[in-house]
């Protein structure tokens, strides 16, 4: 694992401490659409795979939770912390 990989896993561990939907389980987009519903998974262990095995960039893995959460699939509300207040960097 490179310092890249290592540094993406420390950040996705820090996001789900704050974001408790990282448990809940989704489709992996990723995958032909026949069997999506058969192998769901976490969102934390999906977006591991998006990055690391279909090389996705942050920024579609954020679009895509963007629209998971703009269509009502996923609540990505932050425990007890404002987004304004995480986006700022005070988050602790």
């Amino acid at each position: 694992m490179n310092h890249e990989e290592l540094r993406y896993r420390v950040e996705l561990t820090v996001l789900s401490r704050s974001l408790p939907c990282m448990d809940e389980l989704v489709t992996n987009p990723a995958i032909a659409a026949k069997y999506a519903e058969t192998n769901k998974m976490s969102l934390r262990d999906t977006i591991m795979i998006l990055n690391d095995t279909y090389e996705w960039s942050r920024e579609k893995i954020a679009d895509w939770l963007d629209n998971l959460h703009e269509s009502g699939r996923l609540d990505l509300s932050f425990a007890g912390k404002s987004q304004v207040e995480v986006v700022k960097g005070t988050e602790r």
